[in-house]
């Protein structure tokens, strides 16, 4: 049970964070970052990166309680503002039929122009324990079909606030635009 809520935060977490604040297209390549924490002032002839916000790495997962827990992600924001992630829930769909949902507990905040670890305490909620199990089943085979995504979440960057709902985002799409596959998933939680 406790793969089954790795798998699916992880996922949901991903959809909610790039659904809110990344506007890269699914084609364009990630850029390589430096490993460093935070980032200096650009120089005069250099353009300071606007709009710029994504998930590095996903480090760790921990989990708190049966249906709870903390997962730590590198998010790199290039951006002038701190982001906020007051709100949010992510919810799995198969075949039209609710399997779970996932809500940050408390709000998390993206340091500007930095690449730090942030912990984001999630809850878990299953509509179906034997579907979410099956739904793990299909994923851990890269059957992505008939599942798809929707997230409502409430971001903050500086003092403007901002609403995001997206119904329906079928998984494969969202998994591309993250650029994790279902192996990467696989792997995250051997």
């Amino acid at each position: 049970m406790r793969r089954i809520s790795y798998i699916i935060v992880t996922v949901l977490l991903l959809a909610a964070t790039i659904a809110s604040c990344n506007r890269r297209k699914a084609s364009e390549p990630l850029p390589q970052q430096p490993e460093t924490e935070q980032r200096t002032a650009p120089s005069d002839t250099e353009t300071p990166p606007v709009g710029k916000v994504r998930i590095e790495k996903i480090e760790g997962y921990r989990g708190t309680g049966l249906m709870s827990g903390d997962l730590t992600v590198r998010v790199d924001n290039s951006t002038r503002y701190d982001i906020t992630l007051e709100e949010c829930t992510v919810t799995l769909f198969y075949s039209d039929s609710k399997v779970c949902a996932v809500t940050v507990r408390e709000a998390v905040t993206a340091a500007k122009r930095s690449v730090a670890g942030i912990v984001v305490p999630l809850g878990l909620q299953l509509g179906n324990p034997l579907a979410a199990y099956g739904v793990w089943n299909k994923v851990q085979r890269g059957e992505l079909d008939n599942m798809t995504v929707s997230v409502e979440a409430l971001v903050k960057a500086g003092i403007i606030r901002r609403k995001v709902e997206k119904e329906h985002i079928p998984l494969e799409v969202l998994l591309d635009m993250t650029g994790v596959s279902a192996e990467d998933i696989r792997n995250m939680v051997k």
